[in-house]
């Protein structure tokens, strides 16, 4: 059964990058979080989402 939420740490492994970016982008309301308690967790299920649009955004302005 596949993990629906991860931690910050996974995520970064992830997606390829430091967890100090991922922190970053948390506070700066750029990837989609939940928080339980001091807890960050992050739905793959919106990360995909997040990273489809932004796949499909930089295909458009490619073409543009």
């Amino acid at each position: 059964m596949e993990q629906r939420f991860i931690g910050m740490k996974d995520l970064a492994v992830y997606l390829g990058v430091s967890r100090y970016t991922i922190r970053a982008w948390v506070y700066r309301d750029k990837i989609p979080c939940k928080r339980i308690g001091r807890a960050i967790r992050f739905d793959m299920r919106q990360i995909e989402k997040m990273l489809a649009k932004e796949d499909q955004l930089a295909t458009v302005q490619h073409f543009v």
